[in-house]
């Protein structure tokens, strides 16, 4: 017996040592009393798994439903030592391997990998210190090493410093503390040792990432991107997707896969519902499905249902006849009408008051419109885009939305996830808007520190791409250098984490301060994340509009009479 390597077979009556000799091929299969046995020929039975030993030892399903450490098994692939192979209601077998858990001595598995990981990014944060995560995927279907002869090429290449260990299937990561952006040299070193087996993504800590799963989706993403025996860096690939004029950034899986849903939406007619947190985007959603449509030389016409109230809304979206109401002295063409052959993109639909709702549904049951005033309707052909920031389940239990029109809007259905939620998008994403705003106030470029970056990362952004520009533009108006550090953002942020070694207070403050103070400071955080719209800022800290314009002036807070969108 090759004691070297050998399964342990589990089967639903017994459990057996099963050897795996060199050279050798073995066939794992179910016995004809119901059990599991393993032997070196197709005998009686249904063979489940075939077994090769070569260097490695690459196991191959024969039958469907079968695990390889609890995801299925769908191609030939190397074993590791600890590995567990699940063959369904036959039973489990584990291959071990003394050589392979020699030869790769060093190499972590992918717990203690993420439990290194974790500390590694905790030590950057705290002490300000660089790191930076190379992930390296396998080609598979290429001929060359497997996966342990990967692990055992790269841990002797890698620096003494560097962590080396697996985080999945076919996945190493390598791990650079101190080392930031010119990780990119000892990256094309293990590149160039492994030769055109793999390929490879890099993320920075804190630039590209502050929490560990970050990292490595960041890294996966840009090892994607790369060619075959190269290395992709997160800040160096293709971050961004061209919708006509528009350039929208996507370095986030979630992003990517948002606009992949998009596309393939737009090329319909079918009415689309978008849904998100104000200030995710939801108007980019828009215009790229009207962009990527058959009417994209049509006009795209935009209504905020929430700016208007339901008199001159009516009379925006269908139009009216001369005299059709005191003061309509001429004939006016609605919205409906100049979208035609276009989209009209109705943005918060759930304001749209019972009457215009009514009117609505008509227009999207019949194809048909009529002017205020007007006799006979006209036909109209357009695709109707809709968008909300509210719960419209909610608005339906609640009677304040009809039921019919909302199933006829929510045909096609797209959820812009939060900013937050995506936050592999923020450094591209902050990068980009201050090129913009220093290219708009004439000045020179302005990059974001280390900690800075951090703090943007750490902070939840309640009104999300809207609330980053505002950040942005203001803080690109008052910096007087080049660079901007932690203390250059708006105090209301607050600190990015909170260290532990940070003494309690020494005593305690008066209550009525505290929540003074903390009031004033949500009020700012709406009203920046608003755009300093008062409207819009009562509604996210859920404060009556006659409460919140009152406490601006006793916060001094005042901000001018900005009561609606001016847009």
């Amino acid at each position: 017996m090759d004691q070297q390597r050998y399964l342990l077979v589990f089967g639903p009556k017994t459990a057996i040592l099963a050897p795996l000799p060199a050279g050798a091929t073995v066939y794992l299969r179910r016995s004809r009393d119901g059990g599991l046995e393993c032997g070196e020929h197709d005998g009686p039975g249904e063979a489940l798994v075939r077994l090769t030993m070569g260097e490695e030892v690459v196991i191959e399903p024969l039958v469907g439903q079968i695990l390889l450490n609890d995801e299925r098994l769908e191609e030939g692939r190397d074993l590791r030592s600890g590995d567990e192979i699940g063959l369904g209601q036959h039973g489990a077998a584990v291959f071990h391997s003394r050589e392979h858990e020699r030869a790769v001595q060093g190499v972590l598995r992918p717990d203690e990998l993420h439990q290194r990981l974790r500390q590694e990014v905790e030590r950057c944060l705290r002490y300000h210190r660089p790191l930076s995560l190379l992930l390296l995927r396998l080609n598979r279907g290429e001929a060359g090493p497997g996966f342990g002869e990967l692990a055992r090429t790269v841990a002797r290449t890698v620096r003494a410093v560097d962590i080396v260990g697996w985080v999945g299937q076919g996945e190493l990561v390598v791990l650079f503390p101190e080392t930031g952006q010119s990780a990119l040299v000892p990256a094309a070193r293990i590149m160039a040792a492994i030769g055109s087996e793999a390929r490879g993504g890099l993320a920075r800590c804190p630039a590209d990432g502050t929490a560990s799963d970050t990292l490595i989706v960041g890294a996966r993403s840009a090892a994607l991107r790369a060619p075959t025996g190269k290395v992709e860096p997160m800040w160096g690939g293709e971050s961004t997707l061209r919708v006509g004029e528009l350039q929208v950034v996507a370095v986030d899986p979630k992003t990517r896969r948002l606009f992949e849903l998009v596309r393939d939406l737009a090329p319909s007619d079918i009415p689309v519902l978008i849904t998100g947190e104000t200030g995710v985007g939801k108007e980019l959603v828009a215009h790229a499905l009207h962009h990527w449509s058959a009417r994209r030389e049509a006009p795209l016409v935009t209504l905020n249902c929430a700016a208007l109230p339901e008199s001159l809304l009516e009379s925006e979206l269908f139009g009216h006849e001369r005299g059709a109401f005191s003061g309509a002295e001429t004939h006016k063409q609605g919205l409906l009408e100049s979208a035609n052959g276009g989209t009209l993109f109705l943005d918060e639909i759930s304001e749209a008051s019972p009457a215009i709702q009514a009117k609505l549904l008509r227009v999207l049951e019949t194809g048909r419109a009529r002017r205020l005033g007007a006799v006979a309707e006209h036909p109209i052909d357009l695709r109707i885009v809709s968008a909300t920031n509210r719960a419209l389940e909610q608005e339906l239990e609640a009677g304040r939305f009809r039921e019919d029109l909302y199933y006829r809007l929510n045909v096609g259905a797209v959820e812009v996830p939060p900013l937050r939620d995506r936050k592999l998008d923020l450094p591209e994403l902050t990068r980009r808007l201050l090129a913009q705003a220093c290219q708009r106030q004439g000045r020179g470029p302005i990059h974001v520190a280390d900690r800075a970056m951090e703090r943007l990362l750490s902070w939840g952004w309640p009104g999300n791409v809207r609330e980053l520009r505002n950040v942005v533009d203001r803080t690109t108006a008052v910096l007087p250098g080049d660079l901007i550090e932690v203390e250059d953002l708006p105090p209301q942020m607050g600190p990015a984490r909170q260290r532990e070694d940070t003494p309690p207070a020494c005593r305690f403050r008066r209550l009525a301060d505290e929540i003074r103070e903390l009031e004033r400071t949500r009020m700012m955080q709406a009203l920046t994340a608003s755009g300093g719209v008062h409207v819009r800022a009562s509604e996210l800290i859920s404060m009556p509009l006659r409460t919140f314009v009152t406490k601006l002036k006793v916060h001094g807070l005042n901000t001018g009479k900005r009561l609606t969108d001016p847009g």
